[in-house]
């Protein structure tokens, strides 16, 4: 009996034997599956910047070592690494962080070079980079060509009006966005640049907005058919922080003209509301004018059609640059 145990006791001990070193050849294969590169990845350098993808293609690997190439350019912002929330144009650090590394996650690189590729069973690698310098001269000349554009918008804005400076400097936050992202892409790649000079020239512009939006007054005129329209939209106005005053206070007069014409098919009631805004100095000077055309339905009455008319013109306004484009500026 005791021959009997001993011999049961080592086929086990076998066969525990067997699985641990199955298991560990196991270990080894898929260890042997990564290529030695994948596992200890080249270091970026002062000339260049590399990332390393993987997928089931050969074009899924390297949109994979793109995207790890970009995730590098994905920065923390704080106020203690770069500037201040006073020069976040108002929006809060957090915020702020978001909308920066929501643009740099996002860039695609048009000029990297393919280092090597290797196909181990049903799974392609790939490694990429970047030449450093070239990225940062291309996104120098990105934020040059910007500026330029800043710089022609500019050219005569002294000898605006209030409402036209203000729609101007509203413009000029367009071109900020999209310079912003530029400062810490070259930022993280050349850690010689000082970006404090273009925040500070971009943060005067939004504070130039928004002096003038505090002093910049607007009246707002209407017949009786557009009253409910005119009421609507000087809420809005005021929620996007435009003054709305009386017409003897104003420096631009917007004006509301329309007509409406209410019908009935079968058990519907249908309103339509056609009407436009000028905007325009108190001398008569036009500055922008559009025309609009309202639909509205309904089941119970051509009042409630007219409402339901009046309500679709909420869904116009849904940050301040709307607000041009609702008068009419950008035609």
């Amino acid at each position: 009996m005791q021959q009997l145990n001993a011999t049961r006791l080592n086929y086990y001990l076998s066969l525990i034997l067997i699985f641990f070193l199955q298991g560990c050849a196991s270990t080894n294969s898929d260890q042997q599956k990564t290529p030695e590169w994948v596992l200890t990845p080249t270091q970026d350098t002062a000339q260049y910047i590399y990332g390393i993808g993987q997928g089931t293609t050969l074009d899924e690997a390297k949109q994979h070592a793109l995207k790890t190439l970009a995730s590098k350019f994905s920065v923390s912002v704080n106020s203690d690494t770069l500037h201040k929330q006073s020069l976040h144009n108002g929006r809060t650090d957090e915020l702020f962080s978001q909308e920066i590394n929501t643009h740099v996650k996002a860039i695609e690189f048009t000029h990297f070079e393919q280092i090597k590729a290797e196909q181990v069973k049903q799974q392609y690698y790939m490694l990429v980079a970047i030449n450093r310098q070239g990225f940062i001269n291309n996104n120098k000349s990105k934020l040059a060509a910007i500026r330029s554009d800043i710089s022609t918008m500019l050219a005569d804005v002294n000898n605006k009006s209030k409402i036209e400076k203000l729609y101007v400097y509203n413009k000029l936050q367009k071109e900020v966005t999209k310079a912003e992202p530029l400062l810490y892409l070259i930022a993280v790649a050349d850690n010689s640049f000082d970006m404090t000079p273009y925040s500070k020239e971009f943060y005067s512009y939004s504070q130039k907005e928004n002096e003038l939006l505090l002093s910049t007054k607007f009246s707002i005129k209407s017949d009786q058919k557009t009253r409910p329209i005119s009421n609507l939209f000087t809420d809005i106005m005021q929620t996007y922080g435009f003054q709305v005053t009386e017409s003897n206070q104003s420096d631009a007069i917007i004006e509301l003209n329309g007509k409406v014409k209410n019908s009935k098919h079968f058990s519907t009631y249908n309103s339509r509301i056609d009407f436009n805004f000028r905007v325009k100095s108190n001398q008569g000077n036009i500055y922008s004018k559009k025309d609009y055309s309202l639909n509205g339905a309904s089941i119970t009455s051509n009042q409630a059609a007219y409402e339901n008319a009046v309500n679709k013109f909420l869904t116009l306004a849904k940050t301040r640059e709307d607000i041009y484009l609702i008068l009419g500026f950008e035609e």
